[in-house]
């Protein structure tokens, strides 16, 4: 039985590998896969048809197979989901096989009578009050293996709406800085037309400042002209 819970936690870890590489590949088509996921995958599927094909050697009987149904069941499921993914030479799960009859009793030759006093033969077990000493049914780790995938569904599912909200927030951000960046070149152009306007009235400044060293004794000269009239009148007057 502790076989039996071991590939049904196996089958539910292979699931839920699948299920996110395929919510992946819908949510980014244009991204690659990753190959290291996909051989992780193909391992897991792998190790579940041997644990299967050993399961049902070892036990035997109808039971096994009838044990082994839904994991059988869930290997196909995943296999189909990844067609075209894995390898062309990966081993498919063979059908389970025919369990085999028992060969009848032989009939004995003495004919006995029980009696109330005769102990009667009951099958040997370690537990006195007759209980198997399995750990759990298999239906009950079935049906808690189930339990989980749900659980791993709805947190898939919570996840997949937090990637769009983020991818939501990231169009935003990037029409955001679109505008920003037009912004900034249409500042950045005007300053360059300021750096123009400043720099040709730099080049005038230079201008007037230099023909104002070259003129200066001529200035000088007229000024002194100009103050000598001045003092020419007053004296004659």
């Amino acid at each position: 039985m502790t076989d039996l819970a071991r590939l049904s936690q196996l089958s539910s870890r292979t699931h839920t590998l699948v299920l996110e590489r395929k919510r992946l590949a819908s949510l980014s088509p244009h991204l690659t896969a990753s190959s290291q996921q996909l051989n992780q995958i193909a391992r897991n599927l792998d190790q579940l048809r041997a644990g299967i094909e050993e399961y049902e050697n070892v036990v035997g009987g109808p039971d096994a197979v009838e044990h082994t149904k839904p994991l059988r069941a869930q290997w196909v499921r995943m296999r189909g989901m990844l067609e075209g993914e894995l390898p062309l030479d990966f081993e498919d799960l063979p059908p389970p096989a025919r369990p085999s009859l028992p060969p009848p009793p032989p009939k004995s030759p003495l004919l006995t009578t029980y009696s109330g006093s005769d102990p009667v033969d009951t099958p040997y077990t370690d537990d006195p009050d007759g209980k198997p000493a399995s750990d759990l049914d298999p239906h009950e780790v079935l049906g808690q293996q189930q339990q989980m995938m749900e659980e791993q569904d709805s947190r898939l599912d919570i996840l997949s709406q937090s990637i769009n909200r983020q991818r939501d927030i990231t169009i935003h951000i990037g029409n955001e800085l679109e505008v920003h960046d037009d912004l900034l070149t249409d500042l950045d152009h005007r300053l360059d037309h300021t750096a123009g306007r400043l720099g040709n009235a730099r080049q005038r400044l230079d201008r007037f400042a230099r023909g104002t060293r070259e003129n200066a004794s001529t200035v000088t000269i007229g000024l002194l002209i100009f103050i000598l009239l001045i003092l020419i009148v007053i004296f004659k007057t």
